[in-house]
């Protein structure tokens, strides 16, 4: 009986895991460039994520020791939101920056604050695998 039950919240489960762009934004129209710098100073690879929804993440890069990744997101000016294009232009907002150690990056991960980026600001940060966390500054 539970069984059944839970298979009748399925659908709407499914649905509620649907992500969305920001309301009626497709391309950059109305938004500004802001780019974030990744340096990995660490001895191991990293993997830096982009969180779009408690529970759904997109990859910004791998990255490797000794090298770097710029990335451009997309910020409104009039919220100071933060999106990532998707694969359609639809622009999907940015809850959280981490980078974690590839292989164990949620367990490792530092987050990275956007409070820059929110501001318009260029962002370039150094991160390095720690005892138990990534560390960047």
């Amino acid at each position: 009986m539970r069984f059944i039950a839970a298979l009748a919240l399925l659908p709407a489960a499914l649905q509620a895991a649907d992500l969305h762009p920001v309301e009626g934004q497709h391309g950059t129209e109305g938004l500004e460039a802001v780019h974030l710098r990744l340096r990995n100073q660490g001895t191991r690879t990293l993997d830096c994520q982009a969180q779009l929804a408690h529970w759904f993440s997109d990859r910004l890069a791998l990255i490797a020791p000794g090298e770097s990744v710029d990335r451009v997101l997309w910020r409104d000016p009039q919220t100071g939101s933060v999106a990532l294009l998707n694969e359609r232009g639809d622009a999907m907002p940015v809850e959280a920056l981490w980078c974690g150690v590839a292989g164990r990056a949620y367990r490792t991960r530092a987050p990275i604050a956007l409070e820059g980026l929110r501001a318009g600001s260029w962002l370039e940060l150094t991160c390095r695998d720690g005892r138990e966390r990534v560390i960047c500054r």
